[in-house]
């Protein structure tokens, strides 16, 4: 990659061995995506071993440990401290479903200089969503 980076998908991973292969799948894929960062939060089962077999065949994903488990909140500042991208996109290491078209819907407003955010509200979230949607007109 040359020049700045676009977009910093960031990914706080505490015990996530058994979905964070799944979700990387996700996150790696859209061409949007110009890094993916993996911070480790002190995590005691494999999440580290699954997550450097990924960094192995893709340059553009990162990991960084923390000893112990410092909380999700600590675990994204870390995150957002180390993003080179100008746009950073915060997601969960354990979506059930994540899908790779979600997530380049998501990245195209900002990258386009349409929108300073996206916020993704998964159907696991009802009240959150019905509440940004009363506050936010959406565009036809």
């Amino acid at each position: 990659m040359t020049g700045p980076l676009g977009l910093s998908c960031i990914l706080p991973a505490p015990d996530k061995a058994s979905r964070i292969g799944a979700v990387l799948a996700v996150a790696l894929e859209p061409p949007e995506v110009d890094e993916v960062i993996v911070v480790d939060d002190g995590s005691t089962n494999a999440t580290v071993a699954v997550v450097e077999a990924w960094a192995q065949r893709f340059v553009r994903l990162k990991l960084i440990g923390q000893p112990e488990n410092a909380g999700k909140t600590r675990a994204v500042i870390v995150g957002l401290r180390a993003a080179r991208g100008r746009n950073p996109m915060l997601r969960d290491s354990d979506l059930i479903g994540p899908a790779t078209a979600h997530l380049s819907r998501r990245a195209s407003p900002i990258l386009q200089g349409c929108a300073g955010a996206a916020i993704s509200l998964q159907g696991n979230a009802p009240e959150s969503r019905q509440a940004v949607e009363r506050r936010i007109r959406w565009p036809s």
